[in-house]
């Protein structure tokens, strides 16, 4: 899973990336300066990290911007400092979720990984397609050509997250964390 983090200059936030890359999250800085705009690489990203804290909260007015450009990977806010008004501003302008410091970077990253997981499959709604393989997310039946293939519970899980993050690397914990 890809992350990239959206700071302020002159922000510290090498332990946050070094602890999600310890959690099998790969991290990118990129530095966010106000009424620039923001790079077009953050399409490519599973998730879009806001690090902000109680001094510069207009990092919060990217997300409409994020929306409106059709960002559809999900935005979540790291605080510094917990601060009711970022939250409220955060959640009223699209945000899909709000951490604040002192950071549990396993539940952290675990929440992260639910939360793209959560936002893929509500893209594809019902269906996702692997090749020629067909999943039914409603019914839970994979589907090849014309022919219903009956799977176990674990099974279609794990069909399911391979399916969800094909072309990347999947440690044995990631792994048995979603199934």
């Amino acid at each position: 899973m890809e992350a990239i983090i959206l700071h302020a200059p002159g922000k510290r936030i090498g332990e946050i990336t070094d602890s999600l890359n310890d959690q099998n999250i790969k991290t990118k800085r990129k530095i966010w300066t106000p009424g620039k705009a923001v790079n077009e690489d953050l399409v490519h990203a599973n998730i879009i990290l806001l690090y902000t804290d109680s001094s510069d909260r207009d990092i919060l007015a990217t997300i409409p911007d994020l929306r409106k450009k059709k960002y559809f990977s999900p935005i979540v806010i790291l605080d510094e400092n917990e601060n009711e008004e970022t939250k409220k501003t955060a959640f009223q302008g699209g945000a899909d979720g709000y951490f604040a410091k002192p950071f549990s970077y396993q539940p952290l990253a675990t929440s992260l990984k639910q939360l793209v997981c959560k936002k893929e499959m509500q893209r594809n709604d019902r269906w996702l397609k692997a090749f020629n393989l067909w999943l039914n997310l409603e019914n839970r039946f994979v589907r090849r050509e014309n022919h219903i293939i009956p799977l176990r519970n674990k099974e279609f899980s794990l069909l399911e997250y391979f399916i969800i993050n094909r072309g990347k690397i999947l440690t044995r914990n990631s792994i048995l964390e979603y199934v």
